[in-house]
């Protein structure tokens, strides 16, 4: 595990006892069982979002946020059959329950975040006389404020704290691969259980960019508004993409900071430090995907 790679790109997810880890190939998730054991095994990744298409600005970004969806539903479920029983009596979901699953999930998405803001704001616009820059921003900051609100509220719950602290955990180990460090615990807990390169950055920096592409186009009528909130959601997201991809390579750099700031704040929500044991597990998802990504290379 000692071996320098050229710019090792890894992202990862975490589970209900578990974590994910995506390489640039190869993806793998670890479980700790109820016996105490860590199971480890590889997830497939959907087609849509594997070869030459995964490196072309503004369309890699929507290929990833699809398959964060479709990975990241069957490794939930996947990690919580692992996680209450005995692997040989895990129910795998359906093809059917998973659709719906992320049909449903979309949709509430949709409606939270970006439908439930306009709403907001044309009725504030309704009872108290603004112009359209206004209303629009008071659209976005509310749509800020929802996120916010929605992370913290749910960390609030125990079984989300020890995803969050897998979370870190994750994060930890992605940030000493990236420095070429051993991946042993004592090693893995000097880093940051914040990184730049973040699912909770990413959405953050939808929420943001959602802010100015509103902000500066305005109808009057509300279902046209509502049209475009939802189909300019795959550009908003190829846009945030390639801001968080910029970011994470000028992370040195002032502007690289200043961009990379406000997904890192929002972590010190929905992260938490990680015992010992999670960052095990952590450890055993990364060399399983390192183990996968090498031997598809051989």
């Amino acid at each position: 595990m000692t071996e320098q790679r050229p710019s090792p790109t890894y992202g990862g997810q975490a589970l209900i006892e578990g974590v994910m880890i995506r390489g640039a190939t190869r993806a793998a998730l670890a479980v700790r069982l109820p016996d105490s054991t860590i199971h480890s095994e590889e997830c497939h990744l959907p087609r849509f979002s594997t070869g030459g298409r995964r490196r072309v600005p503004f369309v890699r970004g929507v290929l990833i946020l699809g398959e964060t969806l479709v990975v990241g539903v069957k490794a939930l479920t996947r990690s919580a059959n692992l996680a209450i029983e005995e692997e040989e009596d895990a129910a795998p979901l359906s093809n059917w329950a998973i659709t719906l699953t992320l049909i449903s999930s979309a949709l509430i998405g949709i409606g939270v975040f970006f439908l439930s803001p306009l709403f907001i704001a044309r009725l504030l616009g309704h009872l108290v006389e603004m112009n359209a820059v206004l209303m629009n921003t008071i659209e976005g900051i509310t749509r800020l404020l929802l996120l916010v609100l929605y992370v913290w509220v749910i960390g609030r719950m125990a079984d989300v704290r020890r995803v969050y602290a897998y979370h870190g955990a994750e994060h930890m180990t992605v940030h000493a691969v990236e420095h070429g460090d051993t991946l042993v615990i004592d090693n893995i807990r000097k880093y940051p259980k914040e990184h730049p390169r973040c699912g909770t950055a990413f959405l953050l920096t939808v929420m943001l960019v959602a802010l100015v592409v509103f902000s500066v186009m305005h109808t009057e009528s509300i279902l046209i508004s509502a049209g475009l909130r939802v189909v300019l959601i795959p550009v908003i997201a190829s846009v945030s993409y390639e801001v968080i991809k910029w970011s994470s390579l000028h992370g040195d750099s002032w502007t690289g900071k200043l961009t990379s700031t406000p997904g890192l704040w929002l972590q010190k929500i929905t992260t938490h430090v990680p015992e010992s044991d999670q960052i095990q597990v952590a450890i055993a998802a990364m060399e399983a995907t390192m183990a996968l990504e090498e031997s598809s290379q051989n």
